[in-house]
């Protein structure tokens, strides 16, 4: 009786909760990356956009998928199903457009871990560089290992993700004070302009060329005052205190140092750059117009009476009352 030697592929059964996390990581991962666009766009136009779009984009996407994976379950997805729609060649190519998008989402990813890693801790380009490499190479390890170790990674994260959104959303409804859809768009650009993504805020240029363009266009030029406070970019980039020297500096952020926006308001009037009520007004009220914030960032009747006293000891800017609508918290 002739045998014969048959190898059966061994397979790996996944709980629900993997399959959900898997994909949760590979459509969306998460709301990261999309600061800016509140800025650029206004708050309602970025949480109605973020509520339309799994209906416009990631329902029909999973009903594709779904009925395409049912109708032919073979490996190989979106190649399989190409190349028996439409032949070999348009299979080939469906699958090499969706690995090279594939790839370059990818690199957003890491680039974004990077990008937040430097608002905790001071990196050089070189620390920046190793992170992202370091992504790359633990993520890679993990897909090589097996299935098993894929789906506990991609279910920790998942977890760790939308619990870190829930705990954020959690703490804004508590402290929900105005409408988060209001202004809906940011009025200086127009409906149409935010719509189309338009640009109100030059982050962080990294030459005077562009720091000048920026401010002619009527954007709004946003540095680190970590940059301020140090005398210069620990990147090698130009200058805060250059860009002020010039006149093209029209917002200050905290970046990973809160402290430094006092800090870099003062050093800015007593540099000579510019007056003390002009250096405050880069972390209070140009800021907060820039992000559609009518009700705050300057003393005046009708708005918000948030207000910060400070005295200088020893030549440092330190606050001695906070009062918050009003009402003493600090």
């Amino acid at each position: 009786m002739e045998h014969k030697n048959t190898e059966v592929l061994q397979k790996t059964k996944m709980s629900t909760i993997g399959v959900v996390a898997i994909v949760f990581s590979f459509v969306a991962a998460g709301a990261f990356g999309i600061e800016e666009a509140i800025s650029s766009s206004g708050p309602g136009i970025t949480l109605a956009l973020l509520v339309i779009f799994p209906f416009v984009w990631c329902f029909p996407v999973g009903e594709m998928v779904a009925e395409l994976g049912s109708l032919l379950p073979t490996e190989g997805g979106v190649y399989s199903w190409g190349r028996e729609s439409f032949g070999e060649f348009w299979g080939w190519q469906v699958g090499l457009w969706s690995a090279l998008t594939t790839w370059l989402c990818q690199a957003e990813y890491c680039a974004l871990v990077a990008g937040y890693a430097a608002k905790l801790i001071d990196l050089s380009p070189a620390a920046s560089f190793a992170v992202k490499v370091a992504v790359v190479i633990v993520f890679s390890i993990v897909n090589i290992i097996g299935l098993d170790w894929l789906e506990k990674t991609e279910t920790f994260f998942t977890v760790l993700v939308v619990a870190a959104f829930a705990a954020v959303a959690i703490v804004g409804l508590c402290n929900w004070q105005f409408n988060p859809f209001e202004p809906i768009f940011n009025e200086e650009e127009g409906l149409f302009s935010s719509i189309g993504n338009g640009i109100a805020i030059s982050e962080f240029p990294t030459t005077m060329e562009a720091a000048r363009h920026a401010s002619e266009n009527g954007m709004l030029v946003l540095m680190g005052a970590p940059n301020v406070v140090r005398g210069g970019s620990h990147s090698g980039n130009i200058s805060a205190l250059e860009i002020a020297q010039a006149g093209y500096l029209g917002s200050l952020s905290s970046d990973y140092v809160p402290v430094s926006l006092l800090e870099a308001a003062f050093a800015l009037s007593e540099g000579g750059y510019m007056s003390l009520p002009a250096a405050v007004g880069l972390v209070t009220a140009n800021p907060a117009e820039a992000v559609g914030l009518t009700d705050r960032g300057s003393l005046e009747v009708g708005r918000r009476a948030d207000l910060v006293r400070v005295s200088m000891v020893e030549g440092q800017p330190v606050v001695r009352n906070v009062w918050r609508e009003g009402a003493e918290v600090f």
